[in-house]
């Protein structure tokens, strides 16, 4: 399906993506391999930030809802989510 959002978080070396597939993956880049699929979302994922300074991920998807989590974990931690209008 399509990509919805890519993040490169340098530090770890991690590459996030979400899609309208209603997956939430992390890929590591030296390996170009699949680490881990965070999520299966019940609707498709619209876009996706990261903030690295203050290690957090945003999410958000067709429903409306904004997916917060944390990259201090891994896999990364859910910490909130909140509908959005």
């Amino acid at each position: 399906m399509r990509v919805m959002g890519l993040a490169y978080d340098e530090k770890s070396g991690y590459i996030y993506s979400c899609g309208s597939d209603r997956k939430f993956f992390i890929t590591e880049i030296n390996n170009t391999s699949l680490v881990t699929e965070v999520a299966d979302n019940k609707v498709g994922y619209t876009n996706l930030v990261l903030d690295s300074v203050n290690q957090r991920l945003f999410l958000t998807d067709e429903a409306g809802l904004l997916h917060i989590y944390t990259t201090k974990t891994f896999p990364p931690s859910l910490l909130n989510t909140i509908q959005t209008h």
